[in-house]
């Protein structure tokens, strides 16, 4: 399978970080840190309009996006419409078509479509770690333990553990970091990452099931039918800098230090922590030698998708990890998108790259 790419008109003057693109059924939202909102053609990634904002892409629906910068928080139609505007003082967050609003007393349930509250519910204060439609991770804000299940249906906390604690005493991990990335695997089980581990533990209980020493930079694990997929980088990333003429609008881009990383694609028997697969990336090509950092992997219907912040673009197969395409990109790739057997891939220039299959789906 061969991917064929096409550019869109530049969103804003580069180098710029855009968010990540959101899909509706009329077209593709993303922003930029000028705080300019964009809607493009889904196939032709021709600009449809831009509106001056000082929000930013977050996310939406089939048929609205959602847009915010600090307290202020917006949903607009696919016509750029307004749909609702509210000041949120805590984060909030989507899941589905709710919004979770934390305050000191617990948590409100909010309709993403009216901004509505549905209704609120008790509980400590902390930063999610897993938000579900039906469950809720809780990290204590300044202790990091204990960690708690909130049964959002039920409205309680099912149980609450010192993970913290039972990660030193198991495996000797011993850093006060919080959990970097935790992501719901079946009904019962997450997998979760922190202090350069990887563990798998049960939902129901919060019993860490195994673990692995495994360094994920940028990249998390992406998991499905009970496999996780992951890309690890030893060594150390280079350090990039660009440097823009304000006059001239010429960019400028350098890059020193970093040490020859060892990246391998990796699967994961996430019932039993079982490593199925593990393939060193070196003899693909000198790119895969590098010394960058990978980004989180995005699922498609047969493959999973990385980037990278040197431009590096590789598209594995599922069933087996090969890697079926590579190619380059003269800026940093930020996180793919994946709707309607298209990629959609914001980079470093201001733009937003688009990925299609020659043939067969992705």
């Amino acid at each position: 399978m061969k991917l064929r790419a096409a550019v869109s008109p530049r969103i804003a003057r580069g180098p710029v970080v855009l968010s990540d693109p959101h899909v509706t059924a009329s077209g593709v939202f993303t922003s930029d840190q000028q705080k300019t909102v964009v809607k493009l053609d889904k196939g032709s990634l021709k600009e449809l309009w831009r509106r001056r904002s000082q929000l930013l892409v977050f996310g939406g629906l089939t048929d609205l996006v959602y847009v915010g910068s600090g307290a202020d928080y917006e949903a607009w139609d696919d016509a750029g419409a307004l749909l609702w505007k509210r000041e949120f003082p805590r984060d909030i967050y989507q899941c589905q078509d709710r919004l979770y609003l934390r305050d000191d007393a617990g948590i409100q349930i909010l309709d993403i479509r009216t901004a509505a509250v549905l209704g609120r519910f008790d509980c400590p204060d902390g930063f999610p770690a897993l938000l579900e439609p039906d469950a809720l991770l809780l990290q204590d804000p300044l202790r990091i333990d204990p960690l708690r299940l909130v049964d959002l249906g039920a409205r309680r906390i099912t149980w609450q553990k010192d993970i913290v604690s039972e990660m030193k005493i198991r495996y000797g991990i011993d850093e006060a970091q919080r959990i970097f990335y935790c992501i719901r695997d079946t009904q019962d089980r997450v997998v979760l990452v922190r202090s350069g581990h990887f563990f798998g533990m049960s939902l129901a209980t919060g019993e860490l099931l195994w673990a692995l020493p495994m360094r994920l930079p940028y990249n998390v694990p992406q998991v499905r039918d009970g496999r996780a997929y992951v890309w690890t980088a030893n060594g150390t990333p280079a350090e990039r800098t660009t440097e823009i003429d304000l006059q001239s609008g010429r960019v400028g881009r350098s890059s020193r230090g970093g040490s020859a990383a060892d990246h391998r694609f990796v699967i994961v028997d996430t019932a039993k922590g079982t490593i199925l697969l593990d393939r060193p990336l070196a003899g693909y090509g000198s790119m895969f030698r590098m010394p960058h950092e990978p980004r989180r992997g995005t699922l498609c219907r047969n493959h999973i998708v990385f980037t990278t912040d040197a431009g590096l673009i590789a598209v594995f197969r599922l069933s087996d990890g090969e890697l079926i395409w590579s190619d380059s990109h003269p800026d940093a790739l930020r996180y793919p998108v994946f709707a309607e057997n298209r990629l959609y891939v914001p980079s470093d220039n201001g733009t937003v790259v688009m990925f299609e299959p020659e043939d067969g789906e992705l």
